[in-house]
């Protein structure tokens, strides 16, 4: 429950900081860290975060304008880079505000070991879930990448 809490709390503070096609850094309190950016076709948003409160896990999350499930679902997600396919990365699939919302619940290495293959990506990426696939642009090592892999790595 204080995951999905935090959750909503991050959404709140991404829905309006996170601009096309940039990879942006923000902070919530003093320890938790995030990176995002929408995807190529402006559709969804992808967030990376971390707690100092759990050192060395980087979790992710998806926002979509697609209608989410009446209930908390169990899913996985795949995410390709040019390092290969990570996955399936255990997630959670819920609505918030009547939105698909799909997050990470814990420490999981692939969405981890993604994390750091999208952070040195230059090319697009893709993430997919069931049939859906959205591509975002690679951080090519980004500042506001990489300060949320230094922040809790």
């Amino acid at each position: 429950m204080a995951i999905r809490r935090f959750v909503t709390v991050l959404i709140t503070a991404m829905a309006a900081a996170v601009p096309a096609l940039a990879w942006e850094f923000g902070m919530i309190g003093d320890q938790t860290f995030w990176t995002g950016m929408r995807d190529t076709d402006g559709k969804t948003q992808l967030i990376f975060f971390c707690t100092q409160a759990m050192p060395g896990v980087i979790q992710l999350q998806i926002l979509t304008q697609e209608p989410g499930p009446p209930e908390p679902v169990a899913v996985e997600l795949a995410i390709v880079t040019d390092d290969g396919t990570f996955g399936p990365i255990a997630a959670r699939a819920t609505s918030l505000r009547g939105n698909l919302s799909v997050a990470t619940t814990g420490m999981d290495l692939e969405a981890m070991n993604a994390a750091q293959s999208v952070y040195a990506s230059a090319t697009p990426f893709a993430v997919t879930y069931y049939e859906s696939t959205w591509h975002y642009l690679g951080a090519n090592s980004s500042d506001a990448f990489g300060a949320v892999l230094d922040a809790c790595g």
